[in-house]
């Protein structure tokens, strides 16, 4: 028997980068809000999938008004983003029932297809999580690895006193890698959900100080520090010691950041619904 099914639609962030006082997740493609086509996907693909939806904390009853108006009659579940991107998806999780499948979504992929998701979902029942992922199709060049990488900073996220033997020159020393061995990870995430919840009470175990939407500067400050270290679900999974399996991801997904990206969605739109 397959297990109950529940997305997290990732959309708490406020979408600086696309320079828009709308959060992106709200700008419209073709009519419809981006956040609209990331949570039809998932009910395209089951309709009987449990749909929660972390939102921006700042106005967050006018957005979550503005989302059931979009699916009357639709039950959606709407909560409070967190302070970074982590603490959201946690948000979310304390909606979802243990013995369970989750996805975890940004809200921001709204060319995600139902396909997709029917085979991570087939995967993760399988394999406890799945993880879509593409190879790049340029070059890669990496920075050339002239110190060993800090376990306790996987990401490579940049400390406060940098190697004085890394040149902070633009065009830092680099070396060619095989861009098979690279992958772009993708959403959505699916995990088996009690597991996940573990492995977010282990971070929380790791960080005690840590609490969600907390504004002493110092808690924000470490938010903002796990965040870069730990980048999406798939790094805290593992980080509980789980295995991460990587499956095909869709080089249409993609990601909305910047304001190209959504002129680019929607001529990726129009070719699918042509």
């Amino acid at each position: 028997m397959s297990k109950l099914k529940y997305a997290i639609i990732v959309a708490g962030g406020s979408g600086s980068r696309m320079g828009a006082t709308t959060p992106k997740q709200f700008l419209e493609i073709k009519g419809y809000p981006v956040i609209f086509y990331s949570i039809n996907a998932f009910w395209e693909a089951d309709p009987a999938t449990r749909v929660i939806v972390v939102l921006p904390s700042i106005d967050f009853h006018l957005w979550s008004s503005k989302l059931r108006n979009l699916f009357p009659g639709k039950d959606i579940i709407c909560t409070p983003g967190g302070v970074e991107r982590f603490l959201s998806v946690f948000n979310g999780l304390k909606h979802v029932t243990p013995n369970s499948l989750v996805a975890i979504h940004d809200a921001a992929r709204p060319l995600v297809s139902p396909a997709l998701i029917n085979n991570l979902y087939r995967k993760a029942e399988i394999n406890h999580c799945a993880i879509p992922a593409i190879n790049p199709p340029e070059t890669v060049r990496i920075k050339s690895p002239l110190e060993p990488i800090d376990p306790g900073n996987p990401s490579g996220a940049p400390k406060n006193d940098p190697p004085q033997n890394i040149t902070t020159s633009p065009f830092e020393e680099t070396t060619l890698y095989p861009r098979d061995r690279v992958f772009l990870i993708q959403t959505p995430q699916i995990f088996e959900a009690g597991t996940l919840k573990k492995a977010y009470d282990i971070l929380f175990e790791k960080y005690p100080l840590l609490t969600n939407n907390d504004p002493n500067p110092e808690n924000a400050s470490l938010a903002k520090s796990i965040a870069r270290q730990y980048t999406d679900d798939a790094a805290i999974w593992e980080n509980a010691g789980n295995l991460v399996f990587l499956e095909q991801g869709d080089p249409i997904n993609i990601k909305i950041t910047l304001p190209h990206d959504l002129v680019f969605a929607e001529y990726l739109f129009n070719l699918r619904f042509k």
